[in-house]
């Protein structure tokens, strides 16, 4: 938007050609606005070149890999992908707290993005040479980033902690006639 407003002025938006008025716009139908609004982003902001890089392009690219002859350290490519692994598998770390299940639990992980990214394959490879568990990936062709999913499975709700925890205030407001919205009665049977 900067870039635009250096170039057609403050505000240009609210020229009839663009955007208009929208309080007026509003006014006349919430749809026809929203429809110029998609026709505008994808007109003058989504097509211009950055966004059109790839997510690896632009990571390379903002970790200053790319650049050959820099005075100032930086990380190596290998270095910088363990760096962004380690990130990425720290925020898809599970969430919950498990104890005394008497079934063996299983693990799951997958991979989110374009397998063709030099990343996504050192994810991929990384993990399936350091761990036991089934992992996989899901080809999406997407400049937007990468995620990554953990799975875990063979235990039942009264093994998470929290619901053991919930379960005796839970309990006492059953009995002393509370009623808690947004329960669906069909899963108290099997919690409890």
């Amino acid at each position: 938007m900067d870039k635009l407003e250096k170039n057609f002025g403050k505000a240009f938006y609210l020229e009839d050609k663009y955007l208009g008025n929208t309080v007026e716009n509003l006014k006349e139908s919430d749809e026809k606005f929203l429809g110029k609004i998609i026709y505008f982003c994808t007109k003058y902001i989504l097509s211009e070149d950055q966004f059109k890089k790839s997510f690896e392009e632009e990571f390379n690219e903002r970790a200053n890999v790319n650049v050959p002859n820099l005075e100032t350290k930086v990380l190596s490519k290998e270095e910088l992908y363990r760096k962004l692994y380690d990130m990425l598998d720290k925020n898809s770390a599970l969430k919950i707290y498990i104890m005394n299940y008497d079934v063996k639990p299983y693990m799951e992980k997958y991979f989110f993005g374009d397998y063709s990214s030099d990343f996504i394959k050192y994810a991929f490879d990384f993990d399936r040479k350091t761990r036991n568990y089934k992992i996989g990936y899901i080809d999406e062709i997407k400049s937007s980033g990468i995620e990554k999913l953990n799975l875990m499975g063979g235990f039942g709700a009264k093994d998470i902690i929290y619901v053991r925890n919930s379960m005796e205030f839970y309990n006492y407001c059953m009995e002393n006639g509370y009623l808690i919205h947004g329960v669906d009665e069909k899963l108290l049977p099997e919690i409890n």
